[in-house]
């Protein structure tokens, strides 16, 4: 084979060798697709939530969604829900996800407790409790930390100051006394106090919110 032929049939198999490292590369690295699948899961039928993506981009999802994204780390933030049971929450408030470049990442936001409107949970810190004797517990009328009670309701304190044990009662009746607001109840079981989940840690929710109807998950 002449010089001319040798050249011609080396640089051909340059190009190929190159072509091959190119498709690779393509296939492999450039042309894999970075995505994230956000799942929104424990809704009842007709319910949604929406929740906040936020990373290298930021975005709100509905329901579920699956984007393309650059890769990195991101925060999805999760509200409270809104359902015909009552108020849905998750476990967190939110939750972190390391997308890595050229893959398919998914995270589930499960909405797995829902608290009906009839449930209050208190404050643990200061629940407005001047006694508790037996089954009758006492408020202080003026207690601005207490929400409304009336019979029927459920209402759950975490150990506390006021609260050596944790109390989980259904109001009887309310009477507004001298003493203060006199709250005859009857024990409940935790899970009575929500259409399901169970009991997880009350005062670290209670600390995440302050309010009178703070995310709970009952035992079973």
């Amino acid at each position: 084979m002449s010089a001319r032929g040798r050249f011609l049939l080396w640089t051909a198999g340059i190009s190929a060798l190159l072509l091959v490292v190119v498709v690779v590369v393509v296939v492999f690295i450039g042309g894999s697709t970075t995505t994230l699948r956000v799942s929104v899961t424990g809704l009842p039928s007709g319910a949604s939530a929406t929740v906040t993506v936020r990373g290298p981009v930021t975005y709100t999802v509905t329901g579920s969604d699956e984007r393309k994204v650059p890769a990195g780390a991101y925060v999805v933030q999760i509200p409270s829900a809104r359902t015909s049971l009552g108020t849905a929450y998750a476990d967190a408030d939110q939750q972190s996800v390391t997308v890595p470049a050229g893959r398919t990442t998914s995270t589930t936001v499960d909405y797995a407790t829902i608290i009906p409107d009839t449930t209050k949970v208190l404050d643990y810190t200061n629940p407005g409790i001047i006694a508790v004797d037996g089954l009758k517990v006492t408020f202080a009328a003026n207690s601005g930390s207490r929400p409304a009670l009336v019979p029927g309701h459920i209402f759950i304190v975490a150990e506390g100051p006021q609260t050596p044990d944790p109390l989980a009662r259904r109001v009887v009746s309310v009477t507004l006394t001298a003493a203060g607001l006199v709250v005859q109840t009857t024990p409940v079981k935790l899970s009575e106090g929500s259409a399901g989940g169970t009991l997880r840690p009350v005062r670290r929710l209670v600390d995440q919110r302050r309010t009178s109807t703070v995310r709970v998950s009952f035992a079973s």
